[in-house]
């Protein structure tokens, strides 16, 4: 034995020693040595018995502390146990034994043992356990030792705060410092620079008509950048159909061009008096009516409707030998129905619904304006490629086909326009219908053809009627039964085979049991985008219900892959349909997706089309067993052909190339081959991606063999279908053959299920109606959108029909969500880890195997997976979907393999780079991207969303308007305007997915505000001011998908409020009061329904609880009720919370009180009976606080309360009180919300806490945001002139004195408060007739041209009204003429900022054409706004005047009419003026007879007459005999 050992023993034995002596008690130390039974020398080990200190009222706690010393002790620790533990937990002793080693470790070296007895008595005090004589008394205890743990971690938390509140600040200051002295620099820098002098230097062919060949430039209706094409077509009328593009903002339309020619040909080319020539004055007459039909376009543009063509505008230019005409109209894709009047066989009585439907709706809204087409035939009606009915040429095409001198159509033609315009227009419409039924024209009247059903021949004999008395108008046709009703009845058979054959029509209608979905097909080459832009290359493949082709861009010479499906049916709204889903797909940008660019509809000739009599389909695969054909095509797969290398590639590795022929299992022996008849068919062309390589069934069988590769690609699978789940997408048909692999290997998704079974034909089922039978009969017979999609080997279960129940065997379908996508994932990674099979029987039968729930697999494919493969293959075959995992937690999850290392590296370095933004490797980066360049076409593309919308004076005028009204409704409530700062700092990638975010040229990332409430929140917080009233109208902006376009902004307007806690409920109901004022303020919202609706963020809390939703899927439950609106996208909301693993019971008490809305009483009622928690107690008892104090303040509008209530994605921001404007939309379910608001405290906080002044308390803040668009558009509805800019145009020479003339003019009505133009025009013979087009077109009222001879006399030309005569006034009498045409200095729709005088009382007489056209709601805001628009006139009247306001329904022109009414002149003369007022409003003859009856019932009272026009909100003063004579 060494030394060392000797001394390591005798220090060990003199410490026992020592401890033996300090514990003399029995029973307290114990050498354990002695229980050896050999008695050999081994190190020291004790056990000592050990127990807290005594104290009062509490349980003695103790333990035997076991040592064992090692033989190098006390260098090395002993042994530790605790032995024997009383009154003590496990958890106390695992926290007492570590406490022993950690400092057993800290005293190595020394003799430690009795440190560590009394360490452990000391820990053994501070566990014990107070003593306690009941239980009550130990839940006062413990309810006291939670609440001084609360208050500790609170103050730990304030310390927290406190901390980072002066790390901010100082780092604030720090930053300030910083720019202070950046900008010292730069203004020394600047300054140096400026001693410098030094410089710096910046930087249509058309063959088929010359006539109109080549490219020019119009400008018509403020659009100056139009670009006008080639010529398309003549119509017989005589005008030029010309394709036109709106240059700056990148719209289609098209342009008419007549031609009009002078008849009369002047003598010579000079003529001193142009008027006494002939040519001069057939010249003048002709222009004259050119200006009068300009005027006419542009008040036929302000008329929309569906079935309408709608007119932009209209322009001419004359030239030596007459004039050239351009009415510019929308672009319709389509043809007119020239080809079904000419092709001379019978049509389909579900095409004459159509055109019925769509004219019938066209006329009627036109003849309630008082709108005639006087020219309607077969080549005013065009069928859009969408089947749209759209009804051209009306109103002006007729007269300009007479100045334009257009020959009369040969025979047979349309019967002539005979009796009331209105009933020749039905008439017009009758024979037009006829002309189609029969497939061609009769110049006389004739009965409606017998084989047509009862109600089309019934709504004919309408049309038709020969006495005019008895045929009825338009808008009692439109609710003719053959419109709304059931039009096929049994006494009304369809046309005979042999007709059906031989027409088009008939034969795309005649199989379909639906008779409003019956094809509507258009002459071939109506529409062929495909081979005017592109050049077809090679056939890729084809599928089921269509075929791929490889095609160059004739513009940009690359190559894409287009698409084409064919279409079953064109009903609008399955068409609608497939183009929302198609548009959804081209948002989808990322590395692993197919890009879809565009689609369009094609219509072509299907020639020699051959089907099969049964119409058994050949692409379907089938699951009844091993011995079937693999027929793996889905619903739009592609085909692509497969050929083996080596001449040997196993049956069953890829698909079959397109065979000529069906296969043997698909067609029986007995079935045969026949031709149809050809036809036009209608078919869905889609613009993708060209992948160059193959498809993932290519490379399966090398997959196996090459893991880094076989998991390389399942990742980049992964990721794709994560993207698609993302965007609230469904792939829905996943399989090998739809992921394309590219050049360099990568995996691409595509071909996504885009139509249902209905919509769609399938090339195998275009023959016969009957539809295969067997396990694989559900795909082709089941026609509903969602369920018709898939192949039966990757479909999921939950997608398979339901077995039929009841009597009738109708099938039931389980829902279903994004998770069907990774069942098909599951069968896909299964045969890539298993490669290739002997034969395609194999591959069938294992499959079907897989697809059991007991998920069995071979033994022998077993041995060749790996363990982490199969576990993989368990997730994704899960039969119940909530168990399947989703595409996010399969990329995070253990079971996936790390990314490439290339990839990890490349993202490695930027995250690194990125947290060291000071240093060369950021700066490199951050300048790599400011070093992009763009091309000129990125440029003139990125703002094309925004070039759309028309700039037009009117459009600035009426936001104008409207931000005058908001701004003076909110400083009337003691609001200050606080614009919040344009830019923030963008604090997470995820936080908002919506914001635009940008970078500066620092690298810091910043965005613009979505919502201003987040910027003002944090620019209140730095102010720490309250009580505060606030408000701003400024822009905001969003991404706009796709990415990389301008972001869509939007005007938005912020009224809030900073109040006390203790005032908050007050402040909220003031919000209310705003809103309600708001909708009373703008008239067109008055008949919309508004009401307000509140929720409250802990009812929706309550709401969650007491469903029984778990704690943890409550926060996913409010995401989902914000992503989707519970009352239109119900069945989007039922899935999402399925798929969050809901039971069925807890749904159905969520829906409840998601549906539980109306009063707060009702609201109560239906939640007291539920025993509502704490919590929803709170939120009823301020929701009935803030309704009182709102009733209390003048709250006029409904208030409901919703307890499902939320805000969208800024949900989160809120806490407390929230509300919505909301009314019903005016088409499709839910409601239109015009403003939303509530308290936002937590927002607030979040800033308080970091930027407000120490010791100023947080105040409560509630703030409602405003679509100030939809405010600007309710102001244009309220008449003309509220968007006008300007009511009169002062116009004048070119020389510099008819400028002097024309520059004091428009100084004397500016200073009078009167809106005028200054219009420099030219000095041509012609400039004073371009200043009244121009005017007339901007909605100018009056323009004056002063007079070259006097410089006090002016010329006024009205603008406005037929007839109005044009007057010559002094310079000092011009403010009281045009006082008198209705041209004030107080603009319309303006109010004046001081209270005006008192004003003359109203006695209001109305006269309306019917007395159920007006409710009293709608009579009561008109009288508003008449009072309004006649404040100036009733304040100059006085009080004391007496005044009769006369309104009635008439247009401007016909108002304005009125005023050559001579009230106090004599009965006779004033009965010649009513004779003259009569002969000028023929069209409205009877109804200005009836306002004349009345002006003359009124005129006896001898009072001053105000009339208003409610419908062109203009008004005219007249007076009568004993008042002042002023119009």
């Amino acid at each position: 034995m060494s030394v060392s050992d000797e001394e390591y023993r005798e220090r060990q034995e003199n410490e026992v020693l020592v401890i033996q002596s300090m514990y003399p008690a029995p029973g307290e130390f114990e050498d354990l040595r002695q229980n050896d039974v050999w008695k050999t020398p081994r190190p020291p080990e004790m056990a000592l018995r050990l127990q807290a200190a005594a104290q009062p009222g509490q349980t003695a706690s103790g333990l035997r502390l076991r040592l064992k010393m090692p033989p190098q002790y006390p260098d090395l620790p002993p042994e530790i146990r605790l032995e024997e533990p009383r009154q003590l937990s496990d958890a106390d002793v695992a926290r007492l034994r570590a406490e022993l080693q950690r400092a057993a470790e800290q005293l190595r070296g020394s003799e430690m043992v009795q440190e560590l007895a009394d360490r452990c008595r000391e820990l053994l005090t501070a566990v014990s356990r107070p003593r306690f004589d009941s239980l009550h008394a130990e839940k006062e205890h413990r309810e006291r030792v939670e609440a001084e743990a609360a208050a500790a971690r609170a103050h730990q938390e304030r310390q927290r705060q406190e901390e980072e509140r002066a790390r901010c600040r100082s780092e604030v200051q720090r930053e300030q410092r910083r720019l202070l002295a950046e900008e010292r620099r730069a203004a020394r820098r600047r300054f140096s620079e400026s001693q410098l002098d030094s410089g710096t230097a910046c930087v249509s062919e058309s063959a088929e008509c010359a006539e109109h060949a080549g490219a020019r430039r119009l400008t018509v209706a403020g659009r100056d950048e139009l670009l006008v094409g080639q010529c398309l077509q003549h119509t017989a009328a005589g005008a030029a159909v010309r394709a036109c593009l709106d240059t700056r903002s990148g719209e289609p339309l098209r342009v008419q061009q007549w031609s009009v020619r002078w008849r009369t040909a002047s003598r010579t080319r000079k003529v001193h008096d142009a008027a006494a020539e002939p040519a001069g004055r057939e010249r003048r007459t002709v222009l004259d009516q050119l200006s009068a039909l300009q005027r006419e376009v542009a008040r036929l543009a302000k008329h929309r409707h569906d079935n309408l063509l709608h007119y932009l505008g209209m322009c001419f230019e004359e030239t030596a030998a007459g004039a050239e005409v351009f009415v510019l109209q929308e672009f319709a894709q389509g043809a007119d129905l020239s080809w079904h009047v000419r092709h001379g066989g019978r049509a389909e009585p579900a095409l004459l619904r159509l055109l019925a439907a769509g004219l019938t709706a066209a006329l009627a809204h036109l003849h309630s304006r008082d709108i005639t087409h006087r020219d309607l035939r077969h080549t005013s009606v065009l069928l859009e490629s969408s089947g749209q009915v759209r009804l051209a040429d009306y109103s002006v095409g007729r007269r300009l086909a007479e100045l334009a001198g257009a020959p009369t159509p040969p025979p047979p033609d349309y019967p002539p326009y005979t009796g009331r315009p209105k009933k020749a227009d039905v008439q017009r419409l009758g024979a037009l219908l006829a002309a189609v039924a029969r497939g061609g024209l009769r110049s006389e009247p004739s009965p409606p053809p017998d084989w047509l059903p009862a109600p089309a021949r019934d709504f004919l004999a309408r049309c038709l009627e020969p006495d005019e008395q008895r045929r009825w108008s338009a808008a009692e046709l439109a609710e003719h039964g053959f419109l709304s009703g059931d039009w096929r009845r049994p006494d009304a058979p369809l046309p005979a085979a042999a007709d059906v054959r031989d027409d088009p029509v008939a034969a795309a209608a005649a199989p379909t049991p639906e008779p409003a979905a019956a094809a509507l097909p258009l002459p071939s080459g109506s529409s062929q985008q495909l081979a005017n832009n592109f050049l077809i290359l090679e056939h890729l493949g084809q599928g089921g219900f269509g075929e791929v082709l490889k095609v160059r861009n004739k513009v940009d010479g690359n190559l894409y892959a287009v698409k084409k499906i064919m279409l079953e049916r064109d009903r609008p709204q399955d068409l609608k349909k497939i183009s929302v889903e198609a548009q959804h797909l081209a948002i989808l940008q990322h590395e692993n997706i197919v890009r879809y660019y565009t689609s369009w509809m094609e219509t072509e000739d299907a020639a020699d089309v051959e089907d099969s009599e049964d119409g058994e389909s050949e692409d379907e695969e089938t699951l009844s067993g091993p011995d079937e054909e693999d027929e793996d095509e889905s619903s739009d797969g592609i085909l692509f052909a497969y050929v083996s290398e080596g001449g040997g590639g196993p049956a069953g590795d890829g698909p079959s190339p397109p065979a000529a022929g069906p296969e043997p299992n698909c067609e029986p022996s007995g079935s045969r081959r026949r031709r149809r008849p050809a036809r036009t068919r209608r078919c869905l062309c889609i613009l993708m991606e060209y992948c160059e390589k193959s498809t993932l069934r290519t490379a399966l069988p090398e997959l196996p063999r090459d893991q880094q590769r076989l998991w390389r690609l399942f990742r980049e699978i992964v990721e794709g279908l994560a993207h698609v789940h993302g965007h609230g997408l469904t792939h829905r048909d996943l399989k090998p053959d739809n992921i394309f692999l590219d050049r360099s290997e990568h995996v691409k998704i595509g071909d996504f299920g885009l139509a249902t079974s209905k919509v769609v034909r399938p090339r195998a089922e275009e023959a016969g109606a009957e539809r295969p039978q067997g396990p694989a009969a559900a795909d082709v017979s089941d026609t509903s959108y969602a369920y018709a999609v898939g192949t039966a080997l990757y479909r999921a279960p939950e997608l398979e029909p339901a077995p039929a129940d009841g009597e009738h065997g109708s099938t039931r379908r389980a829902r279903y969500t994004n998770k069907v996508d990774l069942y098909s994932l599951g069968v896909i990674w299964f045969e890539m880890c298993c490669g290739t099979f002997a034969t395609g029987s194999e591959r069938i039968h294992r499959l079907c195997e897989l697809r059991k729930p007991d998920m069995h697999i071979g033994d022998d494919i077993r041995q060749r997976l790996t363990d982490q493969q199969v576990q993989l293959l368990g997730l994704l075959l899960q039969h119940e979907p909530t168990k399947r995992p989703s595409c996010v937690e399969l990329l995070s999850s253990d079971l996936m393999p790390s990314p490439p290392l290339e990839e990890a590296r490349l993202r490695k370095i930027f995250q690194d780079t990125v947290l060291k933004p000071n240093t060369r490797r950021y700066a490199h980066m951050v300048d790599a991207c400011f070093s992009q360049r763009a091309t000129a076409t990125d440029d003139c593309a990125y703002d094309v969303q925004l070039g759309r919308r028309a700039v037009a004076p009117e459009r600035g005028a009426l936001a104008a308007v409207a931000r005058r009204r908001l701004e003076r409704l909110f400083e009337r409530h003691g609001a200050a305007p606080l614009p919040p700062p344009l830019l923030t700092v963008s604090l997470s990638a995820s936080a908002d997915g919506a914001a635009v975010r940008l970078m500066t040229g620092t690298g810091r990332l910043v965005e613009l505000p979505r919502s201003q409430r987040r910027p003002l929140a944090r620019l209140l917080a730095r102010a720490g001011t309250a009580p505060l009233r606030h408000y701003a109208i400024e822009r905001v902006y969003e991404e706009r998908l796709p990415r990389g376009q301008h972001p869509r902004e939007r005007l938005e307007a912020l009224f809030g409020s900073l109040s006390a806690p203790a005032a908050a409920a007050l402040a909220d109901a003031e919000l209310l009061c705003v809103l309600s004022e708001l909708v009373a303020l703008f008239p067109a919202l008055a008949d919309r329904e508004y009401r307000l609706v509140l929720g409250h963020t802990l009812l929706l809390e309550a709401s969650l609880e007491a469903a029984g939703v778990p704690t943890e899927r409550r926060q996913q439950v409010v995401e989902l009720l914000c992503r989707h609106d519970a009352d239109s996208q119900r069945q989007q909301v039922q899935r999402g919370l399925e798929a969050l693993g809901l039971s069925a019971k807890c749904i159905n008490q969520l829906w409840f009180r998601l549906e539980l809305r109306g009063s707060l009483e009702r609201v109560q009622q239906q939640l007291s009976g539920r025993r509502p928690s704490e919590a929803a107690r709170q939120a009823l008892h301020e929701l009935t606080t803030v309704t009182d104090y709102a009733e209390r303040l003048g709250v006029t509008l409904p208030v409901l309360v919703y307890p499902g209530l939320v805000l969208g994605e800024e949900h989160s921001q809120f806490r407390g009180l929230v509300f919505q404007l909301q009314c019903p939309r005016r088409r499709g379910a839910g409601s239109a919300v015009l403003a939303r608001g509530g308290r936002y405290d937590p927002l607030l906080a979040h800033y308080w806490s970091l930027l407000a002044p120490d010791g100023a308390p947080q105040p409560a803040a509630a703030a409602v945001s405003i679509a100030f668009d939809e405010l600007a558009a309710a102001a244009a509805r309220e008449g003309r002139s509220a968007g006008t800019p300007f009511d009169v145009v002062v116009a004048g020479g070119g020389d510099r004195a008819a400028a002097r003339r024309q520059a004091a003019v428009a100084r004397q009505l500016w200073t009078a408060g009167v809106s005028a133009f200054l219009y420099c025009g030219g000095d041509s013979p012609a400039a004073a007739d371009d200043a009244a087009r121009w005017a007339a077109e901007r909605g100018a009222r009056v323009l004056l041209l002063p007079k070259d001879s006097d410089s006090r006399m002016v010329r006024v030309r009205p603008l406005e009204g037929r007839g109005t005569a044009k007057a010559v006034v002094f310079t000092s009498d011009l403010l009281e003429h045009l006082a008198r045409l209705g041209v004030s200095g107080e603009r319309c729709g303006e109010r004046p900022a001081e209270p005006p005088a008192p004003a003359a009382e109203l006695s209001v007489h109305w006269v309306v054409r019917s007395a159920d056209s007006l409710r009293s709601g709608q009579r009561q805001a008109l009288e508003a706004t008449a009072e309004r628009h006649l404040a100036a006139e009733l304040a100059a009247l006085g009080p004391s005047a007496r005044t009769e306001l006369l309104m009635i329904e008439l247009d401007r022109e016909d108002v304005m009419q009125l005023s050559r009414l001579r009230l106090n002149e004599p009965e006779q003369a004033f009965q010649q003026s009513v004779d003259q007022v009569l002969d000028a409003c023929r069209a409205q003859r009877k109804y200005v007879a009836r306002v004349c009856d009345e002006l003359a019932r009124v005129r006896a009272r001898r009072c001053t007459v105000l009339v208003f026009g409610f419908q062109a909100k203009c008004h005219l003063l007249l007076a009568c005999a004993g008042t002042e004579h002023w119009r």
